[in-house]
């Protein structure tokens, strides 16, 4: 059975006039459409990852940080390293 979790923090930025993810400054940032309203921008930025790492969506949670800019996301199946590489094509 597979216990790999990866855990990163991330600073949300919802209602952007695009989507995507950046590491800025050593934090990730996450730019996605939707408002933060009614939890639509949380959805989004779970799908956005989800698309950018090609994994299923129930594969990542927000465990911390569902109304605010600063959220704790986690990824069930990859080491943290893993998640970067995917995102970034590096380490962090």
């Amino acid at each position: 059975m597979n216990k790999l979790i990866a855990e990163l923090r991330i600073i949300a930025h919802p209602g952007s006039s695009k989507e995507s993810v950046s590491l800025k400054d050593g934090c990730v940032h996450v730019w996605v459409r939707a408002a933060a309203h009614e939890g639509k921008a949380n959805e989004a930025i779970c799908a956005l990852l989800a698309a950018q790492l090609r994994i299923p969506k129930s594969r990542i949670a927000i465990t911390h940080g569902t109304a605010g800019k600063q959220k704790r996301i986690e990824v069930q199946g990859m080491l943290t390293e893993d998640v970067f590489t995917a995102l970034f094509g590096q380490h962090s």
